[in-house]
């Protein structure tokens, strides 16, 4: 049965029989006494990265047997508490050790790409070869700071000679370092740095490198404090990327101690220096630096209530996009003036010349956006209430509250089960809006690219049922009544439930194993049952229990076995249920089991009968508040059939198809060929603004794509689609080019130009490495008519894709897994053809003519 969840069930009186799942790979267990000091565990490869990142080179993240993603530290002979003083930032109090049985293989661990490194002090020489030059490095002692000499020779033949000026440097020892850094050129480059002394300042770096006619210089990358920079290959290219932090947020919300500063990437192109913090290819680094902000904020939950580390957390999350929900989390924690702050001159003058008298200190929030918008975060999406710096940014959450408070109870409630539907809500509903509900109605309104302002009007409405309703048909709730008990459970009947009956109450299953619930009444108190759920689950590990003096709640996991419990006392006993799922399984088990939580509750705990939304019929209206599609013609035939227009997709499961939205724009009818035969298809996702749309296929395709992250220029690409159908082959059509830019019209940072010819009909199809991973989603091309009329010529394989980065966040957006993949075994063109055929699809649009 592969990841389902085979046999294992839950029995109350008994145990979980866990261990249903096997793998086989790399030996971590540890034989010589030393052990795995276990710190945290994921499902999601980034936060676990994130996490390992802040206990430096000793952590890695490892993957057990049973899909779990484990932070360890080591191997290590320490004791847990000998441990705990070793790491600034402590250990959870949870924090284990593990001879490491159960692990199978490291996905990810520190790595240096530094190919050489020496220490050089004042008046010392040092050499070292970057490929066939050897460089020998001095530093020349000055009045004030010193120089540096940098010569090389080719065969005792001097190629170059630099010299560079440190004036600022103090009589420290310097650091030589060769790092691939740029990939314009043939070898590696030459970084040295300088220290000024004092407790925190500074460090100035600079890269000897070369260009492509073999002409060396220097180029300064700055100063910046502490250490500086440092190097990661952060996109696994084979190039370094250089890191270093946002010095701006430095004393300026707190102390240097308190001070949280957001990352930064650089990197060498051509022998000049590129902010390149906000490409895409970077966003799963970026991510990683906010969740393990966040784990070091659960070890120490007061950095909650420090400005530093909350500035320097809310410019992290609105790197990766995910700012309307923590400013709304900033604003509610209201963060108390410490007297540090952004600085204005009331007379207006510039601050280097403002009187001590004339300068004032923002109000944190206010200084906050003001940084925020003048260093290239942008504008938080949302204004707090009373904020006047807020030029109209939003109504904030206290006439989100006044709307909230006019509707009818009813509709508050739908509205949080839409929100737990679309993956924004896991809490059972609540009458009020508060801090948490505001920012999830803000954070789905960014992920839909809304007005962020938490306002519960019909807009958000429309967009919640558009989001929610493929989830509510697939689930398919419907009730039952324990026989004993005589009060109801919604349950998901379609995923395919099968119903047992049992001594003390209900079971459900489906077949493949992926959802099992469990619906009993007991004989006896509530501290019994709490006893008894607590045993049966003794070999998980408990995410969250709460016991009440009417209910209790446990929540756990063991390895991709996820489980939810809910039990309240009733006429003598106590009902509840038990809901197991494989969070493999794509049936989002979190977001089932929390609306079968809050539905049950209503009915036991309050008294009231309520049921969850109906799934809304799909509605031309909700797709109208989307975005325009984009400005430059779409490359999407029409077809011979009247009025039908057709596209290409590719699977990304073996049910679900990623194409462009412009291919099933106006549809009422979708199919998609798979091979020799056809299926109906729907759209259940959308996002005009980027041009994507995910397909739910009725048959499944025989293979899936792999996504792969970051493309370089030049790199050799194919396409394969369906173009202009009718005419060309309905086998496919196979074409080969290269990446020709790494952006599109006017530098969209979204899509990759490309020189491989593409039809009306190739739009949404897969764009392939030579490996036959998916690095774009062929999106257009060049009106060559019209830009002859502009130009007097002839633009020959101007097209474009949408980059893989931006169609694995529109996946991750929807809640929709997916493959990943890697640079590999180059395959021949007849190979790869096949391999772009097994996953591609199809698409034909029939026109809804109302």
């Amino acid at each position: 049965m592969g990841r389902s969840l085979k046999k294992c069930a839950l029995v109350l009186s008994g145990a979980l029989l866990a261990g249903c799942f096997t793998a086989s790979a790399e030996d971590l267990q540890l034989t010589d006494g030393t052990r795995w000091l276990v710190v945290a565990s994921y499902m999601d490869a980034d936060a676990a990265i994130g996490t390992a990142r802040e206990y430096g080179a000793d952590a890695r993240v490892v993957k057990s047997q049973n899909g779990w993603l484990a932070v360890v530290i080591g191997p290590t002979r320490d004791t847990v508490e000998a441990a705990r003083q070793k790491y600034w930032i402590g250990l959870p109090s949870d924090a284990l050790l593990s001879a490491g049985a159960s692990y199978v293989e490291t996905i990810w661990k520190p790595t240096s790409v530094v190919l050489a490194e020496k220490e050089v002090k004042s008046g010392q020489e040092v050499r070292v070869s970057v490929g066939d030059v050897v460089t020998r490095f001095t530093r020349i002692p000055g009045s004030e700071g010193w120089t540096a000499s940098l010569v090389g020779t080719r065969n005792g033949r001097e190629v170059f000679a630099l010299e560079s000026r440190m004036d600022d440097a103090a009589d420290y020892a310097s650091t030589l370092y060769v790092v691939e850094l740029d990939p314009a050129n043939e070898q590696p480059e030459i970084v040295f740095d300088s220290f000024s002394g004092g407790a925190h300042c500074c460090t100035t770096s600079r890269v000897a490198v070369a260009n492509r006619r073999g002409t060396w210089s220097i180029v300064d990358v700055g100063t910046r404090d502490g250490g500086g920079i440092w190097f990661e290959d952060v996109d696994g290219d084979g190039v370094s990327e250089i890191l270093g932090v946002d010095q701006s947020f430095l004393y300026n919300f707190d102390s240097y101690a308190g001070s949280v500063s957001p990352l930064r990437i650089y990197r060498l192109r051509s022998g000049r220096l590129e902010d390149a913090t906000a490409d895409p290819v970077y966003r799963p680094r970026l991510i990683q630096e906010a969740r393990g902000l966040e784990f070091r904020a659960e070890l120490h939950p007061d950095l909650w209530g420090q400005n530093g580390f909350l500035a320097g957390w809310l410019a992290s999350k609105m790197l990766i996009g995910e700012g309307a929900a923590a400013w709304a989390k900033v604003e509610a924690m209201n963060p108390a003036e410490n007297g540090f702050g952004v600085q204005r001159c009331s007379s207006g003058l510039p601050l280097a010349q403002c009187p001590a008298a004339s300068l004032i200190t923002l109000p944190f929030l206010e200084g906050l956006r003001i940084h925020l918008e003048e260093n290239g975060y942008g504008s938080p999406p949302v204004a707090g209430p009373g904020d006047a710096w807020s030029s109209g940014q939003g109504a904030g959450i206290e006439e989100a509250k006044q709307v909230f408070d006019r509707l009818p109870l009813q509709r508050r409630h739908e509205l949080q089960t839409l929100l737990t539907a679309n993956g924004f809500w896991p809490n059972v509903v609540s009458d009020n809006l508060g801090p948490k509900l505001f920012a999830a109605i803000v954070a789905f309104q960014e992920s839909r690219d809304m007005r962020r302002d938490g306002t519960p009007d019909e807009e958000l409405f429309l967009a919640l049922a558009d989001g929610a309703a493929p989830w509510l048909r697939k689930w398919g709730f419907s009730p039952v009544t324990h026989p004993k008990a005589g009060v109801q459970l919604w349950l998901p009947f379609g995923l395919g439930l099968e119903r047992e009956r049992e001594d003390f109450g209900l079971s459900f299953k489906t077949r493949t194993g992926s959802f099992y619930a469990q619906f009993a009444y007991l004989n006896g108190g509530l501290d019994d049952a709490y006893r008894i759920v607590l045993q049966a689950f003794d070999e998980h590990v408990i995410d969250y229990k709460v016991k009440k003096s009417t209910f209790f709640v446990i929540t756990s996991h063991v390895g991709q076995l996820t489980q939810y419990t809910r039990f309240s006392s009733w006429r003598g006993g106590v009902v509840g249920f038990t809901a197991l799922w494989d969070t493999e399984a794509g049936i989002q088990g979190d977001r089932v089991s929390t609306i079968m939580s809050d539905l049950f509750r209503s009915e036991v705990e309050l008294g009231v009968r309520r049921s969850p939304p109906s799934p809304a019929i799909e509605d031309p209206q909700v797709t109208s508040v989307l975005p325009a599609a984009p400005d430059h013609p779409p490359a999407s035939p029409a077809g011979p059939g009247p009025g039908e227009s057709s596209g290409t997709g590719f699977l990304i499961d073996p049910k679900r198809a990623l194409t462009n939205a412009h291919v099933v724009e106006g549809c009422e009818q979708v199919t998609a060929g798979l091979g020799g035969s056809t299926t109906p298809a729907k759209v259940i996702a959308r996002d005009a603004g980027n041009d994507l749309a995910l397909l739910e296929l009725e048959q499944p395709g025989p293979s899936v794509a792999k996504l792969r992250p970051g493309v370089r220029l030049g790199e050799d690409v194919r396409v394969f689609g369906f173009p202009l159908r009718g005419l060309l082959a309905s086998s496919g059509n196979f074409t080969s080019g290269s990446i020709t830019a790494t952006a599109g019209l006017a530098d969209d940072s979204r899509h990759l130009q490309i020189s491989a010819p593409v039809q009306p009909g190739n739009s949404g199809g897969p764009l392939i490495d030579e490996s036959g991973n998916v690095v774009g989603v062929v999106v257009s091309k060049i009106d060559t008519l019209k830009l002859a009329a502009v130009t007097d010529d002839v633009a020959q394989n101007v097209n474009f894709a949408i980059k893989a980065t931006i169609a694995m966040s529109f996946l991750e957006t929807n809640g929709i897994r997916y493959e990943v993949g890697q640079p590999g075994d180059r395959l021949e063109g007849p190979e790869l053809a096949e391999t772009a055929r097994s996953y591609s699809v199809a698409i034909v649009c029939t026109p809804d003519r109302r």
